[in-house]
């Protein structure tokens, strides 16, 4: 893919060529010329696919809300060195980066391994999905890179805090539901007749 400074380049090249014959200028005719021979060659410099893994390590996989996890993002090099790269870890929106970042820039040797660590603060309970990491790799003049996801998908489970856990027992228990006597039917707060043989016509108010 193409970065701006490989835009620019492109443009102002093409603009020299087709204007240096107005003015007939050989000088910018060349230079022109040079720039797009440049951006030509360079596009097929270093823009092919690498081999990367990246997985990711938590330190607990479930917690609570309101508490932080910590995240190791593990990146090995599988294949040839890269000059230049630039990791971004997909996170949801509903976890916040507390310490650290997600996204890093490195340079990687053959079969070198990296370790990136960020923490993560988790405000809402819920299960979450962390997607794949995006890798970007430049060539050397930073003029084209290529882009793509590595699959290392994840799953956080944070959990309700124990107090409030242990809040809605007790509102459970503090709730007197009606009593209902075995084969007769009846009803403490409600006041309805005993149906059972042995009481028939028995009204409990």
């Amino acid at each position: 893919m193409w970065t701006r400074k490989a835009v620019f380049y492109v443009g102002f090249g093409v603009i020299l060529v087709l204007f240096a014959p107005f003015i007939n200028n050989l000088q910018l005719f060349l230079l022109g010329t040079t720039i797009l021979g440049f951006v030509a060659v360079h596009s097929l410099v270093n823009t092919r696919p690498i081999e990367v893994k990246i997985t990711r390590d938590f330190d607990d996989d479930q917690v609570f809300e309101n508490s932080g996890v910590s995240v190791d993002l593990v990146i090995q090099n599988k294949g040839r060195p890269v000059g230049f790269l630039e990791i971004y870890d997909n996170l949801p929106s509903e976890v916040e980066v507390s310490k650290g970042l997600n996204h890093t820039i490195l340079r990687l040797r053959k079969d070198e391994l990296v370790v990136n660590k960020y923490s993560l603060e988790c405000r809402l309970r819920g299960q979450y999905r962390l997607g794949n990491p995006r890798l970007r790799i430049y060539n050397p003049s930073f003029l084209f890179y290529y882009e793509a996801d590595v699959e290392s998908k994840s799953s956080l489970v944070v959990l309700p805090q124990i107090e409030q856990i242990e809040w809605t027992i007790d509102l459970i228990r503090s709730i007197h539901l009606p009593m209902l006597y075995v084969g007769g039917g009846m009803d403490h707060a409600l006041g309805v007749t005993c149906s059972s043989p042995w009481a028939a016509g028995l009204t409990i108010a």
